[in-house]
């Protein structure tokens, strides 16, 4: 029989020791590659990972679900005090949330306001920005001297969160606390840099200056009542981002992402679930189609057959048949040609800046990267956006929380293999907007060596995922593509083109 008691973010355990060594070992995990750490040749760590933490009896309270299928699977009776539902009958949405078609935003924050903490997983174009939002509103009218940290972890993401909290609860823009490089500025409501906090937190020089700044930060994180954390799958496999989540005890926590988990790794799993509880309600995107908040879409492959390579690395593999190969750059460069000449509005997104540069030499294609400076990437993205029609090759500093509901195509120009940043790639084309109602995600699918092939079989695999077979269509590269290109065009957004 085991005792547990939750005391803010920590679950304190109490019973026989048979139960909690049963606990203990559900909770270790070993993490792959730790043979190879220098503590662990050195004898200084066994490779395990504990989520246990015996010394002092706890566990995360976010575990909890966890924790009771882990004690019930093992037969183990337990009672759990200081927790339980909280009533809503108090929650009176805001206008723009009463509407028919988001009946499912107004699921998620009850779900969310019954537990206190957890995920709300929302495809990209969900609003999750909005919910988040919504709930602030909620809580301050029920809590006025609540102290709330929004948490992001880009600068897009950054400034796009202070329009979107501002439009939900009203409080303007300027009243609005920010925590950004040397900014430090709190209010009721603040939106910080995740890179910003652990920076000060865990500083490469230790001076006055810097330990003031580690203090005040230390402060904040003690005193905040309503954490809400973005893009949370970003947290899970980093050190000093769960460090500093660590500092956080708050009533309430809200995370938000549209794929909270990257794959297969049950330790960053564990990780994001400390803090957050797991998924507390989440949202289908077939929903949102259905409801006309995501655009009808479709993903064209362009499977793409490569000569042998001979090199060893990935790094010198994905440079000679994806980054420099001519005959490879010359179908995306006609796709890109044939979206311009329709008058398709088309994003084309890299993940190496070098062959955005190879590209854009070889077209006069405007393109954005993380060289550049924040105001020029608002300036050509403002334009961008306002103008119909254009081309822009981007890198992945547009792979999420990047609201484009006025582009058509999306093309995927280099691979990938992790679901969670594919998909995530994917959402940036799928918002519609008075006109625009398709979209349309491009994506090559390379076959050569072992890593061309594995990741391409893995993005087709999370595609499949998504949507149903009859909407991933696939289109020939060999010969010239572009008439075939043109005709697919036209047929699926429904093109006025003179013959």
């Amino acid at each position: 029989m085991l005792s547990i008691r939750r005391n803010g973010n920590k679950a304190y355990v109490k019973g026989n020791k048979e139960d909690l060594l049963k606990l203990e070992k559900g909770l270790t995990f070993y993490m792959e590659g730790a043979e190879f750490s220098t503590l662990f040749q050195d004898g200084h760590w066994d490779g395990n990972v504990n989520f246990f933490q015996k010394r002092w009896g706890y566990f995360h309270f976010g575990l909890i679900n966890k924790v009771r299928k882990l004690l019930q699977k093992r037969s183990i009776d337990y009672v759990i005090e200081g927790y339980e539902e909280r009533g809503t009958k108090w929650v009176k949405f805001s206008e723009p949330f009463l509407a028919k078609e988001r009946t499912y935003q107004r699921k998620a924050i009850l779900e969310f306001l019954k537990q206190s903490f957890g995920i709300i997983k929302v495809p990209t174009r969900g609003g999750k920005t909005y919910i988040a939002a919504e709930i602030i509103r909620l809580l301050r009218g029920r809590e006025n001297a609540l102290q709330t940290l929004f948490v992001v972890d880009s600068v897009d993401l950054f400034e796009q969160a202070a329009d979107d909290i501002s439009l939900i609860t009203g409080i303007p823009k300027e009243d609005i606390g920010k925590i950004q490089g040397d900014k430090f500025d709190v209010k009721p409501v603040t939106i910080a840099m995740i890179q910003t906090i652990t920076s000060a937190l865990y500083p490469t020089k230790k001076n006055p200056k810097t330990s003031a700044r580690k203090r005040d930060f230390n402060k904040l994180l003690k005193s905040i009542d309503f954490m809400i954390v973005d893009e949370i799958q970003e947290f899970g496999s980093s050190k000093k981002r769960l460090a500093a989540l660590k500092k956080v005890d708050a009533e309430w926590w809200l995370s938000l992402s549209a794929t909270p988990f990257k794959d297969n790794n049950e330790i960053q799993e564990y990780n994001i679930e400390s803090f957050t509880g797991g998924i507390v309600y989440e949202i289908e995107e077939k929903e949102l189609r259905d409801n006309k908040v995501l655009a009808d879409n479709k993903i064209l492959l362009l499977p793409f057959e490569h000569d042998p390579s001979y090199s060893a690395s990935y790094g010198d593999v994905f440079n000679e048949l994806v980054v420099e190969n001519r005959r490879r750059n010359r179908v995306l460069i006609d796709v890109l040609d044939t979206c311009e000449e329709l008058g398709l509005k088309t994003v084309a997104i890299f993940r190496s800046v070098e062959h955005i540069k190879i590209i854009s030499k070889q077209t006069g294609y405007g393109s954005l990267h993380g060289e550049d400076p924040t105001e020029k990437r608002n300036k050509v993205k403002e334009r961008f956006l306002r103008n119909s029609g254009g081309v822009l090759l981007v890198s992945d500093i547009w792979k999420k929380g990047i609201t484009l509901p006025s582009v058509d195509v999306l093309f995927n120009v280099d691979g990938g293999k992790e679901s969670t940043l594919v998909l995530q790639r994917r959402g940036r084309v799928l918002g519609t907007s008075d006109n625009k109602k398709k979209a349309l995600y491009i994506d090559f699918t390379d076959f050569a060596d072992k890593f061309l092939s594995d990741h391409s079989l893995s993005r087709i695999e999370a595609y499949e995922g998504q949507l149903e077979g009859k909407y991933i269509e696939a289109l020939d590269t060999d010969g010239d593509i572009r008439a075939d290109l043109k005709s697919y065009l036209i047929e699926w957004f429904e093109l006025n083109v003179p013959e």
